[in-house]
């Protein structure tokens, strides 16, 4: 390639391939499918109960009635 005022442009932007950027988009597409299916997976989305993060000594309290909800 002869060297004139252009040569850095061309060589400083790469054309892209067609098969990345397909692969891209079909990337992209499973992303965003898997997004949407973990929004609606109930068992991904539960709230838990405060005494599920209890150990068992506090369990134990919290099940004997001694100790109020889980602060």
């Amino acid at each position: 390639m002869p060297l004139d005022n252009n040569t850095p442009n061309v060589r400083n932007n790469p054309q892209p391939r067609p098969e990345v950027a397909a692969e891209k988009e079909t990337v992209i597409a499973a992303h965003d499918q898997a997004e949407k299916d973990m929004e609606e997976d109930d068992e991904l989305n539960t709230k838990p109960a405060p005494e599920d993060d209890l150990d068992e000594g506090e369990i134990a309290r919290f099940e004997d009635g001694d100790e109020g909800p889980a602060k």
